[in-house]
């Protein structure tokens, strides 16, 4: 469980609950990837909240890219997603953070693929999830041969 404040610390006079309202904005102004992952607050914690995911920046802004950069955005999520599937074998389990990241990059990397090439969302990427899957797969295979 994390309790959030500014300044990272476990500060008694801030509550938890309070900063995730104050850093979470309107669900309408993130990103429609956003959805379903919300932070879930339990008394006075707060468990999930991630700022890219969920908080002030995944907030849209009011930008249109250009193709080139939709493609640079589309490897950076397959990379953050692959990032996230490798650490899950690496380590054998996972949190509310992978959670959140595993679903949220996926998305996000879907959206803008389908922006560039409607129709075909992952054909242009292909290439590049497969070399990354390949990479998961050998740190899957690692673990399951790690003994105990």
């Amino acid at each position: 469980m994390k309790k959030l404040n500014s300044d990272h610390t476990n500060n008694s006079n801030s509550s938890a609950v309070e900063e995730a309202d104050q850093h979470c904005p309107n669900a309408t102004h993130l990103a429609p990837e956003s959805e379903g992952l919300e932070p879930l607050i339990v008394g006075d914690c707060v468990i999930g909240y991630e700022s890219d995911i969920n908080g002030l920046d995944a907030e849209l802004v009011d930008f249109r890219p250009t193709r080139a950069e939709l493609r640079t955005l589309a490897h950076h999520y397959l990379d953050r997603y692959f990032t996230v599937q490798r650490e899950f074998y690496a380590r054998g389990q996972s949190g509310t953070w992978e959670i959140r990241e595993d679903a949220f990059t996926w998305r996000r990397f879907c959206a803008i693929a389908e922006a560039l090439t409607p129709g075909k969302t992952i054909q242009e990427f292909q290439e590049y999830i497969e070399s990354k899957q390949a990479e998961v797969e050998a740190v899957r295979r690692e673990f399951e041969e790690t003994p105990m």
